[in-house]
């Protein structure tokens, strides 16, 4: 037995020295053997390159390929594997991490109660994890319970160690219950180092040399090991990465080698008192001391001494080219130039994809801009990443499914256990070949029944009701009567599948009794639903397009599953059934699982993170991401114990017993992490770090980059994030690569007004010639001349998509107006948001019109005087409004919650005041209603009054229908008439906005109103009294003043706005109460102290007739340009506001941007009443004689 140290500066082959070692013992004698021990994340890129280095060692470069049986890559666990395997000492159920995490999960819940401290941070996310860490690293310190009493019997009285006291209560509580169930299932992997230790004290292993390579610091358990191996191996090789050794006395805390040295004291020291020889060290030094890399060896160690004497002037050729440091502009640009810079010297140094290597500090920003950028650029690439399967959709359908039993079949969940796409019933063993066209014919049932629930509301015992389900549209288009039919049979088939499969099995799982019957309980209704076989499909669908590294996740998803169940069932099997907390212990189990990843080829480039070790030198290095921040790392204590109670519990452990994880280690091994990482490479080295990130505060380089360039003399190349107008041809890479420079470049030299380079025309030339990139780059280069102007449709396609005559609303028209191309959004290809169960103001205003409709109605037909009803017919009439209204299915969400109850009765107090408002008005004013929601034209089977047609050319016609709200007169002779309509909301007449046609409603119903006088009113003469808008509300007013006051100021509230008819004798009749010096309160007008009256609100009749022809112009000019096929990006802009786009659903259709030069604003002028009527004068003279008729 012997121990011999090995150890050299970074830039060594240390792994080549430690290969002719194990050479040199192999040919002494057959029987002798070699175990090469390596960190467990190391073990296959070690095992491929010692294998490689021992051919080249044993001159057996005849084989392509080489085994040994004699020589061995292991890590510690599996070194454990190989020697315990039949002897009974190795657990065949040793628990994973996921087992873990379920083991905590059943410990937290049973001590919940018991707990102080920690009590309330049992559910927060992460708590498991971080509990699981700790009790690991107890474990892997052989720290015991003892050790945590004897730590808290330590601590004086302070408030802080009170604190902590109740913290290591709780701790001793959880690992006293952690250890004890650990024992009595007789699972657990920690005891398994020591285990392998005890046994190998007892073996022969003088034919074995030991090689440990790629440790910068051992556990305790670790520790154990090597010495029983110093007593018991043959001989033991420890390669260490160091400037010298630590002979005499440990190292100082800020050396850049500390834990190394430390190793190398502890094992030095142990080995002498152990009495195993000790060889003399050997100690590597570089081949080429000149290089690049050896230099930046030699000056990082050089520079990170303790004292500045120690430090010499280390000189870097300047011309030199190993060496690069790029400030890239973004991300992106940093990973391009990477993948350009592989490509250049694949092509021209012959360096294969394997030997280069990329690492990085935060490999989370840089995974989804990988990818796609490096297959642009044709690069193989495997990411060193450990994948996390709480992601995927198998985790997402087991949370939703137990959530759906939780919280009852609430919508949320319902729909992520269904978007997962693993239920899909009805896929028969027949159908496999055609899965996906099921998949997606199921995926579009359940698009349409989320679109019902959303309307309705449908949840809890909704979904396992027996009867259907009913889908009736809140606004029902006649014409699309089928189609919500088959929505209505399609949601209820997937409500029906979903009921018939969840309902069964939750029942079965309540009244399981152990844990073992629950677990297969839910094992069997995965597999009876078919989502093995959907696992199964995905997995050979990647297959078959080459995404074997999908495959893999697929597969190792339910095989992971199954072994969480296997777990479970070793754990707690036998245990009794609690529902609630198998849910909860299965969900942090799957938390805790991850994806095992082995390369998918050899000859890829790897891209890791600088913390794990490299075993293996790389040809090239990249170091991505070398940012302050980031180089050194900004480190925070994230675990269950501060620095201080760490240090704290170190000061009172033994003296073998240490917790390993320590902050202040962390943070002065730093710069020795990017040591090593810098030195990974043996002939080429690339630093970049970007200069700007939206993901990012701060885009700093890195001090260690800065020491780089501005001590060892490296220049900073600024790399540009696009490519120049005059050609280079270093930005070279793929014909895909190549679309993508081309456009760049060419969309500079049109903003610029640049001529592009002969060289890329040339290029250009030929990637279309090229077929596996034509198509695209035809697509991509189009995108350089694309106008944000929407195409003018032609004729046919016109009548297609609005028929030969058009019907419409008012509003339907002032949405014209306002913008074209929303209009063809809504009424063209009838493009609307879905159905939301919930009171939206459309419902709201639709409740009032009805009620009122209902109330004034109820009113002509008895025959009733409103102005002579009391208070109490008023209320009794109101009553019965309420009870007709309520009990419409339409307004069935009134009763659909709380909320909507109060809401309901809130709505109710506003009919009822809005009825006491009217009855008062009557009793001031001479107007009567003559009839209530008057129909106009032809709205769906209804044909009510003659509506507004228009002839736009020979073949079509306008049609404008509507609902009037209330029609009043003034019974004179001859009689005056108004329109009324109700509003939720302030209203009053927008001149401006009637002159651009975006406020077209009340011209046009008082005009039609005008045209059937004789239906109405059974007069042919009549003459406009105005047009007015009625405010529903139920307003505040001051409490502290008297009745008789604050019923004067609800009528103010009420009064009618709108536009008055400018007419002495009418004047008279709207409010009969009327005095000198008063203002009405029911009209917008007063009567000044001479008896005559005023208005802001005034028109005169040949006003009212101008604005009644504006307004028809309106309308035709809309029609003609319907049919036209022009669909104008023209949303109107006024005052500052963006009217049209403010609460446009088509914002993300359009992608009307007013940075560019073809998207303008409809700007509408801020006009007055004056203004305009001034304009419609001018209008009126040139205008030709209107055809409007009707019909």
């Amino acid at each position: 037995m012997a121990l011999q140290f090995i150890y050299g500066p970074a830039c060594c082959r240390h792994e080549q020295a430690l290969v002719a070692h194990a050479t040199h013992w192999l040919q002494q004698d057959e029987s002798h053997e070699v175990f090469y021990l390596v960190p467990n994340h190391v073990k296959f890129e070690t095992e491929v390159s010692v294998l490689k280095q021992f051919r080249q060692a044993t001159q057996s470069l005849e084989n392509e390929t080489v085994a040994s049986t004699r020589l061995q890559v292991f890590s510690f666990t599996r070194l454990a594997w190989y020697f315990l395997q039949y002897t009974g000492m190795y657990p065949t159920n040793q628990l994973s991490e996921a087992g873990l995490h379920m083991l905590l999960r059943k410990i937290l819940l049973d001590q919940k109660e018991a707990l102080v401290a920690f009590q309330g941070e049992i559910d927060q996310p992460g708590f498991i994890g971080k509990l699981a860490d700790l009790f690991l690293e107890l474990q892997d310190s052989q720290i015991d319970v003892t050790d945590l009493e004897g730590f808290q019997a330590a601590l004086g009285q302070s408030l802080q160690e009170k604190d902590l006291s109740k913290k290591l209560a709780d701790f001793q509580l959880l690992y006293t219950a952690y250890l004890e169930l650990l024992n009595e299932r007789e699972v657990g992997s920690k005891e398994l180092i020591t285990s392998l230790a005890n046994y190998l004290k007892k073996q022969d292993l003088s034919h074995i040399m030991f090689i440990v390579s790629g440790f910068s610091r051992l556990t305790v358990r670790e520790k154990e090991l090597i010495e029983a191996l110093l007593e018991q191996a043959g001989e033991i090789k420890i390669s260490l990465v160091m400037d010298e050794a630590s002979v005499d006395q440990l190292p100082v805390p800020f050396d850049m080698f500390h834990d190394v040295k430390k190793m190398y004291y502890q094992l030095y020291h142990r080995a002498r008192y152990l009495q195993v020889p000790v060889l003399r060290d050997q100690r590597l030094t570089p081949k080429n001391p000149e290089h690049s890399l050896v230099k930046l060896d030699q000056f990082w160690r050089q520079t990170q001494g303790v004292t500045p004497s120690q430090k010499q002037s280390v000189f870097v050729d300047k011309t030199q080219e190993n060496i690069r440091i790029w400030q890239c502009e973004s991300l992106y640009s940093e990973i391009n130039q990477v993948a350009t810079e592989i490509r250049k010297l694949v092509a021209e140094k012959h360096i294969r994809y394997q030997d280069i290597e990329i690492l990085t500090r935060n490999l989370p920003l840089y995974e989804l801009i990988i990818p796609p950028v490096f297959n642009r650029h044709h690069i193989p690439f495997y990411l060193n990443q450990n994948l996390e399967m709480k992601h995927h959709p198998f985790v997402e359908l087991i949370d939703s499914l137990f959530l759906i039993h939780k919280r009852y079949f609430r919508y949320r969940d319902i729909m992520r256990f269904l978007r997962t796409e693993l239920f899909i019933p009805r896929l028969e063993d027949n159908q496999l070949a055609e899965w996906e066209k099921v998949r997606d014919d199921y995926r579009l049932a359940v698009d349409l029944t989320e679109n019902v629930v959303l309307a309705y509301g449908y949840e809890g015992s909704d979904w396992l009701k027996e009867e259907d389900w009913v889908y009736i549209p809140y606004e029902k288009q006649g014409e699309e009567d089928d189609f919500y039919q088959t929505v209505q049979q399609v949601s209820n088939q997937v409500r029906t599948d979903l009921a018939h499969a969840l309902s069964p099995f939750f029942t079965q799982l309540e009244q399981a009794t152990t844990g073992q019957e629950g677990a297969s309980l839910l094992y069997h209704f995965l597999v009876e639903i078919g989502v093995e076989q959907m696992l199964r499909l995905w997995r050979d669908q990647c297959i078959e397009q080459g995404k074997l590294d999908e495959a893999k996740v697929h597969e190792q998803t339910w095989q992971a599953f199954i072994q969480l169940l296997d777990e479970y069932v070793e754990i707690l099997g036998e245990t009794a059934f609690d529902l609630a907390q198998f849910e909860q212990i299965i969900l942090s189990g799957l938390e805790g699982l991850t994806y095992s990843k082995v390369p998918t080829a050899i000859d890829q480039v790897k891209v890791s993170s600088f913390d794990l070790v490299h075993s293996t030198k790389n040809k090239v290095t990249f170091v991505i991401g070398a940012l302050d921040g980031e180089l050194p790392k900004k480190i925070e204590n994230k675990t269950l114990l501060s620095d201080e109670e760490r240090q704290q519990f170190t000061e009172v452990l033994p003296e073998n017993k240490y917790l390993v994880k320590q902050t202040t280690v962390d943070l002065f091994k730093e710069p020795y992490i990017a040591y090593l990482a810098f030195e990974s490479s043996e002939e080429y080295l690339y630093v970049s770090y970007p200069s700007n990130s939206e993901h990012l505060k701060d885009c700093q380089a890195s001090p260690y980059v800065t020491r780089i360039h501005q001590q060892f003399g490296v220049p900073v190349e600024i790399v540009e994030a696009e490519p120049h107008v005059t050609f280079s041809p270093d930005r070279i890479s793929t014909w895909r690569q190549l679309v993508s420079d081309l456009t760049s470049v060419k969309r500079q030299a049109i903003e610029n007004n640049q001529t592009v380079d002969m060289m890329w025309l040339a290029l250009e030339k030929k990637a279309q010639q090229e077929s596996s990139v034509a198509p695209i780059m035809k697509q991509v280069m189009s995108s350089l001349l694309f106008k944000n102007i929407p195409e003018t449709l032609d004729k046919d396609l016109v009548e297609k998509i609005y028929g030969q005559n058009i019907h419409g609303s008012v509003s339907k028209f002032e949405s014209f107006h306002l913008c074209e191309y929303r209009y063809f959004m809504t009424y063209g290809l009838k493009l609307r948001e879905r159905d939301v169960f919930d009171l939206t103001p459309a419902v709201t205003g639709d409740f009032y019109h009805e009620a009122l409709d209902i109330f004034v109605k109820q009113v002509i037909g008895q025959g009733l005087a409103l102005k002579n009803l009391d208070e109490a017919e008023i209320e009794q009439l109101t009553l019965n409004v309420l009870q007709e209204v309520f009990g419409q299915s339409k307004f069935a969400i009134l009763e659909a919650s709380n909320r909507m109850r109060y809401i309901k009765y809130q709505l109710g107090k506003t009919i009822r005041e809005m009825g006491h408002i009217l009855q008062q008005q009557s009793q001031r004013s001479g107007m009567l209603p003559a009839q209530t929601e008057v129909l106009f034209g032809q709205i769906m089977s209804e044909q009510g009054l003659s509506g507004l047609v228009f002839d736009l050319d020979q073949e079509h016609q306008l049609h404008i229908r509507g609902k009037i709200d209330r029609v009043d007169y003034l019974k004179e002779t001859p009689p005056y008439l108004a329109v009324i309509d109700y509003k939720s909301s302030p209203h009053g007449l927008d001149y401006k906005n009637l002159y651009y046609g975006i406020a077209m409603q009340m011209i046009t119903y008082l005009d039609v109103a005008l045209l059937n006088a004789k239906k109405l009113l059974g007069e042919t003469q009549v003459k406009p009294a105005g047009a007015f808008y009625l405010h529903i509300q139920n307003p505040l007013v001051d409490g502290y003043t008297q009745p008789e006051q604050q019923q004067i100021e609800k009528l103010k509230n009420f009064q009618y706005k709108g536009l008055l008819v400018e007419d002495d004798h009418l004047l008279e009749q709207l409010d009969v109460t009327l005095e000198p010096k008063e203002s009405s309160l029911v009209y917008p007008y007063q009567m000044k102290k001479n008896a005559t009256y005023s208005s802001k609100q005034y028109v005169k009749e040949e006003e009212l007739d101008l604005l009644v022809k504006h307004n028809r112009r309106k309308f035709k000019e809309a029609g003609c340009a319907i049919y036209e096929g022009k669909v104008r990006l023209n949303p109107a802009y006024s005052q500052r506001k963006r009217i049209a786009c403010e609460y446009c659903p088509f914002r993300s259709v359009c992608q009307f941007d007013v940075m560019l030069e073809e998207n303008n604003y409809h700007r509408l002028e801020n006009l007055s009443k004056e203004d305009v009527l001034d304009r419609l004068s001018v209008e009126e003279k040139g205008e030709e004689h209107d055809n409007t008729h009707t019909s």
